[in-house]
């Protein structure tokens, strides 16, 4: 991997990881950290524009693509499930689409998910408890990120086969 796209998903998973941080903490997602990691996203891609490794209008679309389907799976989900996530959490996958692009970030909230699911039947099974308690997804999403940004490509490849 090349120094420069390393150096991004670092960047990427800092952010992603502090303001998972500050969802766990607080409850909600910050905007900051929202508006970098979509700085961050839109930089990269000007950035492989730049470079001149690939067309600009494509890895361009490809960043609004991602933010369209960040944005557009809660929002389907709210649509059936009135309540089940946050704005935060809408905002904060549609930002990181940016950066992944739309495989990733259908990598990225697929692996949130199964992530949260676990720990909800971990937890479950641990505490005995009954009836529903909410917890914050913002840490899922952004572990979900995270392997999105450094095996997201693969991973597509290999559940698209």
């Amino acid at each position: 991997m090349e120094f420069e796209k390393c150096c991004l998903n670092l960047g990427f998973c800092f952010l992603a990881a502090a303001a998972a941080w500050r969802d766990g903490k607080e409850r909600r997602l910050p905007d900051g950290f929202v508006k970098a990691l979509a700085v961050l996203g839109l930089a990269a891609r000007v950035w492989r524009v730049l470079e001149g490794s690939e067309e600009g209008l494509a890895v361009l679309g490809e960043g609004a693509l991602g933010a369209l389907a960040g944005a557009g799976i809660f929002l389907l989900l709210l649509l059936i499930w009135p309540g089940a996530f946050g704005g935060g959490d809408v905002k904060f996958l549609a930002a990181g689409g940016i950066f992944l692009g739309p495989a990733g970030t259908a990598v990225a909230f697929v692996s949130g998910v199964l992530l949260a699911g676990g720990f909800c039947v971990v937890r479950r099974r641990d505490s005995r408890r009954h009836g529903r308690e909410e917890i914050p997804f913002g840490p899922f999403l952004a572990a979900g990120m995270g392997i999105a940004c450094w095996w997201g490509e693969a991973l597509w490849r290999w559940y698209v086969g």
